[in-house]
């Protein structure tokens, strides 16, 4: 039913985009037309108890692809993205997890500095915050400055999550992120985000949370295919009808999350490449279950066309 719902949305989207492209430029007046591929294998072990709401938060492997096609006229790209991504999970508890999603671009280069950009994207079976398994529906906007080696970018997006429970509840809210990276040379560069995302739900109060993340990263080449990717990251979270265990003013749970990170990355934009990382999760909550710390490990490996 997923596939077959995933593809009925994504003949939508060829349908409609062919209606707004075509009237006004054929095919053989599009100045570019790309296509892209890339394959991915996944292997993570990840020691923690503390459900972390990640997209792969528990250890196991897995395997992922994404293709896409981007029609491109003077200043303005549409692109069409398919991904899809299966994860065995160790504990055998778990479920496989088999996710599909679909994106819609679209894209405008309003002047030699400002870049404008839209996007609507459906995606099953995704891990999230306050699930372990939901489908999500989101808009987004995203506006990226970019001058020498700074860039600047801002992002909007309004999401609605289906979640698979016996009540068929959904929740939504917004996400807001300022994103700022410095680039020195070639893959080598230094970048700050900032995030803050929210979602409500009143079919499940339980699920209802707000957060903010800050992470900053850096790249340092050490060959012209090797480089060193240190990292650190924290975040803050509250649920809005989650009772703290053991807190002795009653107050509603709050955890926090400080994890410095390093990695190594090899390849470039095309071909193998292969990407590795470990860090270890510092944990602070007021409800005594959720306050462990714990280390995580993670190896992408795979090709793009």
């Amino acid at each position: 039913m997923i596939v077959r719902s995933a593809a009925t949305s994504l003949l939508r989207a060829l349908v409609l985009l062919g209606a707004v492209l075509l009237p006004v430029a054929p095919l053989s007046a599009l100045d570019d037309i790309d296509f892209d591929l890339r394959t991915t294998l996944h292997a993570v072990q990840a020691d923690r108890a503390v459900f972390q709401g990640e997209d792969v938060e528990s250890s196991g492997v897995g395997a992922s692809a994404l293709a896409g096609i981007t029609l491109r006229e003077q200043d303005t790209s549409v692109r069409i993205a398919v991904d899809a991504k299966v994860f065995k999970f160790s504990d055998d508890e778990r479920q496989r997890r088999e996710s599909l999603g679909i994106s819609v671009y679209a894209r405008q280069q309003v002047s030699e500095h400002l870049e404008l950009e839209v996007r609507a994207r459906r995606v099953s079976d995704i891990v999230t915050l306050e699930s372990r398994s939901a489908d999500q529906r989101a808009v987004r906007g995203q506006a990226e400055w970019s001058k020498g080696g700074d860039r600047i970018r801002l992002e909007a997006e309004w999401r609605v999550r289906d979640y698979d429970d016996s009540i068929r509840s959904q929740g939504e809210g917004p996400s807001f992120e300022m994103q700022y990276n410095r680039r020195f040379g070639s893959w080598h560069w230094a970048r700050l985000t900032v995030r803050h995302d929210a979602i409500e739900s009143g079919d499940a109060p339980r699920r209802s949370y707000e957060r903010e993340m800050v992470r900053g990263e850096y790249s340092l080449p050490i060959t012209d295919l090797l480089r060193f990717k240190p990292a650190l990251e924290y975040r803050q979270w509250r649920y809005d009808a989650r009772e703290a265990q053991g807190d002795p003013q009653g107050r509603l749970r709050e955890d926090h999350l400080v994890s410095p990170e390093i990695g190594l990355a090899y390849g470039k934009s095309h071909g193998f490449y292969a990407e590795g990382s470990a860090e270890y999760e510092f944990r602070a909550s007021n409800d005594e279950r959720f306050g462990e710390d714990a280390p995580r490990f993670m190896l992408d490996v795979g090709y793009r066309f």
